[in-house]
């Protein structure tokens, strides 16, 4: 996972969080229901960052943006399990965190010194002698 639950709750309330994962109305915080969306997030982070094999999976230290990350897709997440639907706040926050996942699956956006060394290049190369036959050398033919 790339967050916890002590990261998801700087950024949401107790109360909401209550809300959004007590159905049995115990007044209480179901921590199963939290783990579940974090983990839930954490599957689709790594389904972006698996495309061409870019990062090599699992992260051995995650970024902290994919924390922020987790975060914002774990209460979409959350949300979604309500019938009361998502607030505006929480949607643009989920697409944003798409669309900077979106930008680390393609390239245009890097973690820092998470990606995979290239290989090698893909271009070909060789090398030849200089040219027998030119202007120069057939000047005087």
């Amino acid at each position: 996972m790339y967050a916890t639950i002590a990261d998801l709750n700087k950024r949401i309330t107790q109360d909401e969080l209550i809300r959004l994962t007590d159905e049995a109305d115990s007044g209480q915080v179901i921590t199963a229901t939290i783990e579940a969306a974090l983990e839930a997030a954490g599957v689709e982070i790594d389904s972006y960052l698996a495309v061409d094999d870019r990062y090599e999976l699992p992260l051995a230290d995650p970024q902290p943006l994919l924390s922020t990350l987790a975060v914002d897709i774990a209460i979409w997440n959350l949300y979604s399990l309500d019938d009361s639907g998502v607030p505006e706040n929480r949607k643009d926050r989920y697409r944003e965190a798409l669309k900077t996942l979106e930008r680390l699956s393609t390239g245009k956006q890097t973690l820092g010194g998470e990606e995979k060394a290239a290989a090698g290049s893909s271009a070909a190369v060789f090398t030849a002698p200089d040219r027998l036959f030119s202007r120069t050398t057939l000047k005087d033919i």
